[in-house]
């Protein structure tokens, strides 16, 4: 089972390994793991994640650089779970761009 966030992540990709996907919605009340581990300036968003694996044991998750505070989720949790990768995404839509990604794709999830 592998956990993922943004809407973006190529599932059908992580699916085509025989693996089970679900997305993480997280409902936290209570940041008091993410706050030892993340600025506090955090956005609520990138703590609820941290907060939401931590609590819920999740082993496997793939993340998308969205943005910076998924990059800090990232740092945080890249030594908490058994498997984390975050996939980089290109900013613009053209043939290198797309070259780009699919190379991401190749040498990161798939390997």
């Amino acid at each position: 089972m592998i956990a993922y966030v943004c809407k973006y992540t190529p599932i059908e990709i992580i699916k085509a390994f025989g693996e089970d996907v679900f997305c993480i919605e997280p409902k936290i009340s209570s940041y008091e793991n993410a706050e030892r581990l993340l600025h506090p300036n955090m956005c609520s968003f990138a703590k609820a994640i941290v907060e939401y694996v931590l609590q819920s044991g999740i082993k496997n998750l793939v993340l998308t650089n969205c943005c910076d505070s998924i990059k800090r989720v990232y740092d945080v949790l890249k030594d908490r779970v058994e498997f984390i990768e975050i996939i980089d995404f290109p900013r613009e839509n053209t043939p290198a761009s797309a070259q780009f990604f699919y190379y991401q794709l190749e040498t990161e999830v798939v390997e």
